[in-house]
């Protein structure tokens, strides 16, 4: 069995996006890890994509739901209920991790005994679909800083600064605050933040940069987030 399940709920980004995240994966520095693509029912080349990645690579499965929900939570529980690692890890599609996103927050969260780490992200404008007007970019914003993405639950009700990409949990956390909550349409990263802290969860920042943010003008989010 793995130590990670790393976990891609995704919806019509077969072309660039979804690659581009799975390769990010599979360049990861701590290589024990499952990939569970989680397909909200794309009618694009998104199921053909996930199973040339699997063909290539046994660490890469393909979950689908059996109609869109719209919304990341309901792919994200199916392909939590096809795993079963210790520690679960996410990937919006659209964006990227860094190689050693995994082995820091594995270390971090092992070495301080942790439910739940999360690092920094960078804000970067997508090359191939970049956004006119992007709100952040750079690695110098407020939400890199130590200082403030320092774990602080009083003010998760006024924000949200970790994003499902920056984080790792151990899967007994999720099992304890009942996994992602399918009524929680947008914001359903900080509702799941919000239980992580009214769990009384021990939560630890890593201050470093592991996950690259993309700004891009190829329409809504998707379900990655």
């Amino acid at each position: 069995m793995p130590t990670v399940d790393c976990i891609i709920s995704t919806y019509n980004r077969a072309s660039h996006f979804l690659p581009r995240a799975v390769l990010s994966v599979q360049n990861q520095t701590h290589t024990d890890w499952l990939l569970t693509i989680a397909d909200d029912c794309s009618t694009d080349r998104t199921r053909l994509i996930a199973e040339a990645f699997r063909q290539e690579d046994p660490r890469v499965q393909y979950v689908c739901t059996p109609k869109n929900s719209g919304f990341q939570s309901v792919p994200k529980n199916l392909a939590i209920r096809a795993t079963s690692a210790p520690m679960i890890a996410y990937l919006d599609d659209d964006n990227e991790w860094t190689p050693d996103h995994l082995a820091e927050l594995v270390a971090t969260l092992q070495k301080h005994h942790a439910d739940l780490v999360y690092g920094a992200r960078e804000f970067v404008n997508d090359p191939v679909h970049p956004h006119p007007k992007p709100m952040l970019l750079g690695d110098k914003m407020y939400w890199n800083l130590p200082q403030i993405m320092t774990w602080v639950p009083q003010l998760l009700g006024a924000m949200n600064w970790v994003d499902t990409s920056d984080m790792l949990h151990t899967r007994a956390l999720l099992k304890r605050i009942g996994g992602w909550n399918e009524s929680a349409r947008q914001g359903a990263d900080w509702d799941l933040i919000r239980r992580v802290a009214s769990a009384g969860a021990t939560v630890v920042n890593v201050p470093k940069v592991l996950t690259k943010y993309y700004w891009h003008s190829a329409g809504h989010k998707g379900v990655g987030g």
